[in-house]
């Protein structure tokens, strides 16, 4: 049964000078309770909450990213390995992901046919989230196609259609 999925989701973080940093991650999907990560990162500490109640607090051991700083960090990173680990939360738990590079393929976009580095979670077993991105090397390796199931058997795929460059 197909039933829409409406997600919100959002970053915010600073440029460091090992990437992205994320400060506070919010996801929210259709009528589901509002998910909120802060990543403090004097006290070494990331806390999870639902609805603005703190559900978790973890140990900030390394680089840990969400799944938007994540893609804003490949875009930094430009990954030259063919497998790679990456620390992830999707807002209710922190999962390595193991990553490998499937190599360059033509995908179709809404900016029509480019060539894109097919990146995929490899060690995403039953009940996992499964994520998969393509970055263009022509538009400085930005991810142009996501591919995202989640643990509840939804997914969405998102495609990119359009680019605007902020004068500066």
């Amino acid at each position: 049964m197909l039933s829409p999925l409406t997600i919100f989701d959002e970053t915010y973080g600073q440029l460091t000078d090992q990437g992205m940093t994320p400060l506070r991650y919010v996801t929210r999907a259709n009528d589901e309770p509002r998910v909120e990560v802060q990543f403090d990162w004097q006290a070494k500490r990331i806390r999870f909450y639902s609805n603005k109640v703190q559900r978790l607090a973890l140990p900030l051991d390394g680089k840990v990213f969400d799944k938007l700083s994540f893609l804003y960090q490949l875009y930094l990173m430009r990954p030259k390995e063919p497998i790679f680990s990456v620390t992830i939360t999707l807002g209710y738990r922190i999962e390595q992901y193991v990553i490998e590079s499937i190599g360059e393929e033509e995908i179709n976009t809404g900016l029509g046919s480019m060539n894109a580095v097919h990146l995929r979670r490899m060690n995403a077993g039953p009940g996992d989230d499964h994520v998969e991105v393509w970055l263009a090397p022509a538009m400085d390796y930005l991810p142009v196609k996501i591919l995202f199931f989640n643990n509840r058997g939804q997914y969405y795929e998102q495609s990119i259609n359009n680019i605007r460059y902020a004068a500066g």
